[in-house]
């Protein structure tokens, strides 16, 4: 049988707010086509949009969040003076705030001490760049994307169909990494993407779009064959994380995707030291016999620059250095609780905007937590880290899938985490709300399931 989401109150409520607001919002439409505010208006219909995906396909409604969240992966132009799709997150979050408490499990309170504990933190870190003279309006303003971080209880305001929503993001990544595959091939003949920022690496065109969501697809993909011994899982795991090799040419993604697929297969049971010993010794063997050929290829010139960076000290290894030397420099003269969070608009005594020498703080990865935060933004991420992996052994029992794809998700991310930040940056902070809240559920779920037995 299945259990309503209402309680007997909010079955008789919910109909009167939901007919009371289908009437405002019918009134707000024809004042705002008479105002001509056409912007309003397909805002008006954006969360119309998003109140049908958040009743009928909860999981499409959380993809289409992590779309917006990559800018719609720049197959849009922008729309008038707005600097990013991305701020069309917090309506959503405020309109699904609303629905999230007359719903009966928006009184869940497992693992929310996450989101308390970064709001603390960041009052904190905007309070102490106030000391430092900067006004406490644009320290808000420079910390708005932390508020990304309440798309937790967005997540978390109903059950998460998780095969549903893997399909739903592999089938995305696939597309993507097909979007990118054409626009890499035909560089200078087209364009797909209203995206112009392309590099070179080692003499060859660095270019792929889809940030993180199109590193974790290939992640979830891997996660789905291992727990469905499905080969199409496997075949679409491949290719999506062939083109972010291939096109994105980046070194730590390639340490940490490693680290990700053995870490994978270890849990999954298929390695072991007797197939270490069996797979390890022969491919050794066999990349010994072709770094000839490897050399020529861009995985050897890869390696080749790598060496030449460290040795000389130039390129991106020699910022990173310069970079971790300065902000660590300046973390030390407020250890406890950190720099604070500055606003680039600060051009005077402005610890944190190095721009003008190179350096950025999203090049070295996590220390951007202890150059705001200190040594309590530390203790606090240690502490959900630790709290996570104990949980993995309850998501384990509930869901074989979540299991892989989440310890996948941490695998990637610690592993990166000196230079790449994909848990708490701008663009990947709504990744760790979903990890968190397929935590929270799988957790809750176990309990419920326990209390009654």
């Amino acid at each position: 049988m299945i259990k309503s989401n209402f309680s007997p109150i909010n079955k008789i409520y919910a109909p009167v707010i939901l007919a009371g607001f289908v009437i405002f919002l019918g009134i707000m439409t024809g004042k705002l086509i008479l105002a001509n505010k056409i912007i309003l208006f397909v805002g008006i219909i954006f969360l119309v949009f998003v109140f049908l995906l958040y009743h009928k396909c909860f999981e499409c409604l959380i993809l289409f969040l992590f779309i917006i969240n990559g800018e719609f992966f720049y197959l849009l132009p922008r729309l008038g003076n707005e600097k990013n799709y991305q701020d069309a997150l917090f309506p959503v979050i405020l309109f699904i705030g609303v629905l999230f408490f007359i719903h009966k499990k928006a009184h869940r309170k497992e693992i929310t001490f996450f989101v308390f504990g970064f709001f603390g933190i960041t009052l904190l870190g905007v309070l102490q760049a106030y000391f430092y003279g900067q006004p406490i309006i644009l320290g808000l303003k420079a910390s708005k994307n932390c508020l990304i971080v309440l798309i937790y209880f967005v997540f978390h305001s109903k059950d998460i169909n998780a095969r549903r929503l893997f399909d739903l993001i592999i089938i995305a990544g696939v597309c993507l990494a097909v979007l990118n595959n054409v626009q890499f091939v035909l560089f200078d003949k087209t364009k797909i993407f209203y995206y112009e920022n392309s590099l070179m690496r080692a003499g060859e065109l660095r270019y792929f779009v889809g940030g993180f969501f199109i590193m974790f697809a290939p992640m979830v993909a891997f996660s789905m064959y291992l727990s469905t011994k499905k080969k199409i899982y496997l075949i679409a795991a491949i290719y999506v994380l062939a083109t972010v090799v291939i096109q994105g040419k980046g070194r730590a993604v390639m340490f940490g995707f490693c680290i990700t697929l053995f870490g994978l297969l270890y849990l999954a049971g298929r390695l072991n030291f007797k197939n270490m010993v069996l797979i390890g010794v022969p491919s050794l063997v066999i990349f010994l016999w072709s770094v000839p050929i490897l050399q020529q290829s861009f995985l050897g010139k890869i390696v080749e620059l790598s060496k030449t960076e460290i040795a000389s000290e130039k390129g991106n290894v020699s910022i990173r250095k310069v970079a971790y030397a300065y902000y660590t420099n300046e973390f030390l003269k407020s250890p406890f609780i950190g720099r604070g969070i500055w606003n680039d608009l600060v051009r005077k005594n402005n610890p944190e905007n190095m721009k003008h020498k190179g350096l950025y703080l999203s090049d070295i990865g996590i220390m951007h937590l202890f150059f705001h935060f200190g040594l309590l933004g530390g203790a606090w991420f240690v502490w959900v880290v630790l709290v996570c992996i104990k949980q993995l052994k309850i998501v384990k029992m509930r869901s074989e899938i979540s299991y892989y794809v989440i310890s996948a998700y941490f695998m990637f991310s610690l592993s990166t985490i000196v230079t790449l930040d994909e848990l708490l940056s701008k663009r990947t902070i709504i990744f760790f709300a979903l990890i968190m809240a397929l935590i929270s559920q799988n957790s809750l779920q176990y309990k419920e399931k326990h209390s009654i037995e």
